[in-house]
């Protein structure tokens, strides 16, 4: 079985928050990074990894409130 989160993995490492880009706009924390459904991918159904960045400050904030 192929890991559809190998990029995802790659780019983002547990802890780091994300910002979605396109369809996911809005900002997570990464989790899970070590079980077959890495978070927030899995919950979005998404797999690549250019449709996200590394979270700004400002946007952590914002999430976080």
């Amino acid at each position: 079985m192929t890991d559809k989160y190998k990029a995802l993995r790659k780019k983002f490492k547990e802890g780091d928050w994300v910002f979605g880009l396109g369809e996911h706009t809005g900002c997570s924390p990464v989790y899970d990074h070590d079980k077959p459904h890495i978070q927030p991918f899995s919950y979005l159904d998404a797999t690549n990894a250019d449709d996200f960045r590394l979270a700004t400050e400002t946007e952590i904030k914002e999430a976080t409130g």
